[in-house]
């Protein structure tokens, strides 16, 4: 006998500081190419989204296009260097750093308000297969467009949908080279925490998917 997995929604918030234009975000079901949701600049809107996602029993996968985690190094030389796979800018970069700040604030909004919005109890992941093997909950990964990649008309928005489209292409095993097991301070792991969705402490240096488009 085997059991079905639920829908799984992919969404990606292009994190900056909400109401100066600064913020984007957009999601769909895996199995609906057609069924973007309009995303936009509203943060609430992509709280909500993801909550009534939850509420219905799907399966939600939120990339954060921000540092959600830092080296954690013995090397005083290395301490701010930039993380595997990073590339230019580094978090710890003049504008790394202003996205990781701002980052920090906007994912705990995000997490606290759909934690609000829920009508049943959900679980949040960092790590794929376990969010996979539990059926349902919120798993969290991060995000990074630069360059190229980058959507054209530039807009948030856009660049949050080229994310999850990307995310997507890399299923059933996004985790696959995506992984960083260096040792890390995870700031989404506290994020998590903060704002009441664990109480296990061990978050606080699990590293998550990091996908550069």
């Amino acid at each position: 006998m085997t059991t079905e997995k639920p829908e799984l929604f992919v969404c990606c918030a292009d994190v900056g500081a909400p109401g100066k234009a600064a913020f984007g975000w957009s999601g769909r079901l895996v199995d609906d190419a057609s069924g973007y949701r309009p995303g936009g600049g509203e943060i609430a809107d992509c709280a909500s989204e993801i909550a009534q996602h939850l509420n219905r029993g799907c399966s939600v996968s939120l990339g954060i296009e921000s540092p959600l985690y830092v080296p954690f190094r013995g090397d005083p030389q290395t301490l701010t260097a930039g993380r595997l796979w990073e590339g230019s800018p580094a978090w710890s970069s003049q504008i790394g750093a202003t996205v990781l700040a701002t980052g920090l604030v906007v994912t705990c909004w995000i997490l606290r308000k759909v934690l609000e919005q829920l009508t049943v109890p959900r679980k949040a992941f960092l790590n794929w297969q376990t969010f996979r093997d539990a059926g349902c909950g919120l798993h969290i990964w991060e995000a990074k467009v630069s360059g190229h990649a980058k959507a054209m008309p530039p807009s948030h928005s856009g660049d949050a949908r080229v994310a999850v489209e990307r995310f997507i292409a890399t299923l059933p095993t996004p985790d696959a080279g995506n992984v960083d097991a260096g040792s890390a301070f995870s700031l989404v792991g506290a994020a998590l925490v903060r704002t009441g969705w664990s109480t296990d402490l061990s978050l606080l240096s699990e590293t998550c998917i990091f996908l550069v488009v």
